[in-house]
């Protein structure tokens, strides 16, 4: 098995509000597909395909998009999805408000699965977190669950079970307590995945990690982010991958901000007890 991952980040809008801590319970059943709570195995289904299989590699990529109006920039990110032979993308900041709780398009026949985006008090679509789904990655889809605004998990079939969770943390100058309600509500999901699952959290976290907590960092300093997100690492044994391979300091950051400036601010953690399956971590650009 493995997993390039794929971590690009562009300049984030103002905050969101705060994440509720209470779960929205939304969960979408896909064609062919099966439903089950997180609490539960996946249910398996004579519609799909086992998606993890030995000897068989995939990718899992995380993605702050910023936004992805209009319709082009979702086109744009399915070509790069091809070129790069992404199986699974998680997004956040797509800005795509929508009634549904959960909405899937197909986009030449990948599937883009998003949660709807929240208002501000301008009226203005904020945040948003989904999936961008291959074909095969698709196929072998088994749930969708929301969670909340700011996390929405999926399980994809196969020996083991795949379950990806996607998510975008408060800001590091958010108030203490939605930070505080983003690790709870994340920390209690997290909680209800079958141990034997292969599990991976991918996401803008808005932290930094210093050599104060990890071997391999870009930055020289821990912020309060990269502390929670530290914490919430061994809490839960997995393994935060943007910092488990070394690398040359040029393939470490994952956004560049308007002033030139480079930051680690996204990441991808994996439940230590598969860490054996990763091969590769590299942030790249679209």
């Amino acid at each position: 098995m493995m997993t390039t991952i794929r971590s690009t980040r562009v300049k984030a809008p103002n905050p969101p509000p705060s994440a509720n801590s209470v779960y929205d319970d939304t969960v979408l059943k896909p064609p062919g597909g099966s439903v089950s709570d997180t609490s539960d195995d996946t249910v398996g289904s004579p519609f799909s395909s086992a998606f993890i299989k030995r000897k068989n590699s995939f990718q899992i990529s995380t993605f702050n998009s910023r936004t992805l109006n209009p319709l082009s920039r979702k086109h744009e990110l399915i070509n790069s999805a091809f070129l790069n032979h992404n199986d699974i993308i998680c997004i956040q900041e797509h800005r795509q408000y929508h009634n549904e709780s959960i909405k899937i398009e197909n986009i030449n026949e990948y599937r883009l699965i998003t949660s709807s985006a929240t208002k501000n008090r301008q009226n203005a679509s904020i945040g948003g977190v989904g999936f961008l789904l291959s074909p095969r990655a698709y196929k072998s889809l088994n749930a969708v669950q929301k969670i909340n605004s700011r996390i929405i998990l999926l399980h994809i079939k196969g020996n083991p079970t795949l379950t990806v969770i996607c998510c975008y943390a408060p800001t590091n100058t958010s108030d203490d307590k939605d930070k505080d309600d983003f690790y709870f509500t994340l920390s209690r999901t997290v909680s209800q995945i079958p141990a034997h699952n292969v599990l991976a959290v991918c996401g803008d976290n808005n932290a930094k990690l210093g050599p104060d907590v990890v071997k391999h960092s870009y930055h020289n300093s821990t912020n309060d982010n990269g502390d929670r997100l530290h914490d919430f690492s061994l809490q839960h044994k997995m393994i935060i991958l943007n910092c488990y391979f070394q690398k040359p300091i040029s393939k470490t950051w994952t956004y560049e901000d308007p002033n030139r400036s480079r930051h680690q601010l996204d990441f991808i953690l994996w439940r230590k007890k598969w860490i054996n399956s990763v091969r590769n971590f590299q942030p790249t650009t679209p």
